[in-house]
């Protein structure tokens, strides 16, 4: 049951939440600097403010613990949030057992694996409303802080001989509580309206598409557009469908999160090289402008120098409809193998997924604008699926089953004297298909 009192939709907003967030730690930093940095004492700014922050989150956690105690979704969720900001409540109390601690290590044997523990629990509720941009964003700061703040913690307590011991003190203090303010504001934009967190996802469901317009092209019955390509995304990453390495290289150290980024960058160097100026001259987008895309689709949408340039997103408008494709990462490195591992494996019953004919069929029964396909050509013999007069346009070719462009045909359509010769076109092609069927291929056009 959810009671409006321990919602903050009313109360705030996302931006407000990430100002209030900035102006306590920027306070806190310049509160310690105004009074030095004397030797650790608990009424220190930052001390007291890691204490603030943490019980402030934990008694949002309990909050909306209790705000989703029936829901079997999202009560385990918040249960591990409750549990995360008690470890890290607890933690701030490793000073009391300073007495009990090796010189060498000080009190980092007690408030490091408290803090890593909190960061795993977390993790399990964060990961709930990993489709929201904020959370997603903010979740991973706070651990990336985190990680920081461990590694000073580390160098501190093993060479804090041979550096200023109240700087460094200080650093590792304010890199736990920049960690702890990201964890927190997470938390907080969960509880906010999904049309104010302006997530992709959320985004993308409000643009009106222009309707597909041209020869073959099936119109879709639905009236409101989904953001397909930006559901799977998030679905990829959050469900971890992640299964064979396959694009954009088949070595799956280069797919690893650190590497991955950093071959994502070397294809936008790459591609950028070769194609920005052309884009350039045709679009007016200049080399500047391509890469900020680059980097902000690519951080935020997950769309990588490829897709960019292959889907034309430096067109006006493509980074909001960059939700609604697909790129090659998700599709052939799991997602369609765990689609198609859904469904059960028999001889003779193709996967929509793999077949271009049952792949065609599937989207018209569903009414998915897709080109339609007028022949089939399997085993030595083809099947009409149009009139011939369909034929009378651009024909495309392939096989049931490639993949790319292999093995593919294009057959254009021409016009001499003003007549049109689209029949005498026409008899070819399907004269040329049947050669291809005769070699036992299965062709679809």
């Amino acid at each position: 049951m959810n009671h409006p009192l321990l919602s903050l939709n009313r109360w705030i907003s996302a931006r407000v939440l990430l100002a209030l967030a900035a102006l306590y730690a920027l306070a806190s930093l310049l509160l310690q600097i105004g009074i030095g940095l004397p030797e650790w004492c608990p009424e220190l700014p930052i001390e007291l403010s890691i204490d603030v922050a943490a019980l402030t989150g934990l008694a949002l956690a309990v909050t909306q613990l209790y705000r989703h105690r029936c829901d079997t979704a999202l009560r385990p969720g918040w249960a591990f949030a409750t549990v995360g900001m008690g470890f890290i409540a607890i933690s701030e109390t490793a000073d009391w057992f300073n007495g009990y601690a090796a010189a060498w290590c000080d009190e980092a044997w007690f408030e490091i694996p408290l803090w890593l523990l909190a960061a795993g629990c977390l993790h399990r509720c964060l990961r709930l409303y990993a489709a929201q941009l904020r959370v997603r964003f903010w979740s991973r700061a706070g651990f990336i802080f985190l990680l920081a703040f461990v590694g000073l913690y580390l160098v501190k307590s093993v060479v804090s001989a041979a550096l200023s011991g109240d700087v460094l003190d200080v650093t590792v203090d304010y890199m736990s509580l920049l960690s702890l303010l990201c964890y927190v504001s997470a938390l907080a934009f969960t509880m906010l309206r999904r049309e104010r967190m302006a997530s992709p996802v959320g985004r993308s469901r409000s643009i009106t598409l222009p309707a597909l317009a041209g020869a073959g092209v099936l119109s879709s019955p639905a009236t409101t557009p989904v953001a397909i390509g930006a559901v799977a995304r998030t679905l990829f990453v959050d469900l971890h469908l992640f299964r064979t390495a396959r694009y954009p290289t088949r070595y799956r150290i280069l797919h690893r999160p650190v590497v991955r980024h950093i071959v994502n960058v070397g294809m936008a160097l790459l591609l950028g090289g070769r194609i920005a100026p052309h884009v350039q001259r045709t679009t007016n987008r200049s080399l500047f402008q391509q890469s900020l895309d680059l980097l902000r689709m690519g951080l935020g949408q997950g769309i990588d120098a490829v897709s960019y340039y292959l889907l034309e997103l430096y067109r006006p408008g493509g980074r909001a409809e960059a939700a609604y494709y697909l790129t090659r990462y998700e599709t052939k490195n799991g997602l369609f193998a765990v689609l198609n591992a859904q469904t059960p494996r028999h001889p003779n019953v193709a996967y929509d997924l793999t077949d271009k004919a049952a792949f065609g069929a599937a989207c018209s029964a569903s009414g998915i604008a897709t080109p339609p396909i007028l022949l089939s050509a399997i085993d030595g013999r083809t099947t009409l699926h149009a009139p011939e007069f369909a034929f009378d346009r651009d024909l495309f070719a392939k096989l049931m089953r490639g993949r790319g462009t292999m093995k593919t045909g294009q057959f254009h359509r021409v016009v001499l004297c003003s007549t049109s010769i689209g029949t005498a076109n026409c008899c070819r092609w399907l004269r040329s298909l049947r050669h291809c069927a005769d070699s036992h291929s299965p062709w679809s056009g």
